[in-house]
């Protein structure tokens, strides 16, 4: 019986469930909450929310070599996922479950 307990998935503190929650939006940082702990959905929320952010960023920055794209559009793309993510950061300290405008209905289709 002494083995099934130690194979549980330690508790986290809370401590722990907000950093987590913060380092989702920390670029590609967002994958650690993944898979660190897949059963807190306080954590899984803002990692799906992170990782759309994550994406976008990616896909700008591959874009940016684009001419028009890339001096004009890119900039404001990448401004707008900074402030998301500060949002979000935002958020998790308040411990919200915060809703970024359109990415977090992206987010919700995302299956872990």
């Amino acid at each position: 019986m002494s083995e099934e307990v130690s194979q549980a998935q330690p508790q986290l503190s809370q401590t722990q469930i907000l950093l987590l929650a913060i380092a989702a939006y920390l670029s590609f940082l967002c994958i650690l909450p993944i898979f660190l702990n897949k059963k807190n959905s306080f954590i899984i929320h803002h990692a799906k929310q992170g990782l759309t952010l994550f994406s976008i960023e990616v896909a700008t920055v591959l874009l940016s070599i684009i001419p028009f794209f890339g001096m004009f559009v890119s900039p404001v793309i990448l401004s707008l996922c900074l402030f998301f993510s500060v949002w979000g950061i935002l958020g998790a300290v308040k411990n919200q479950y915060s809703r970024i405008i359109l990415l977090s209905d992206i987010a919700g289709q995302i299956h872990l």
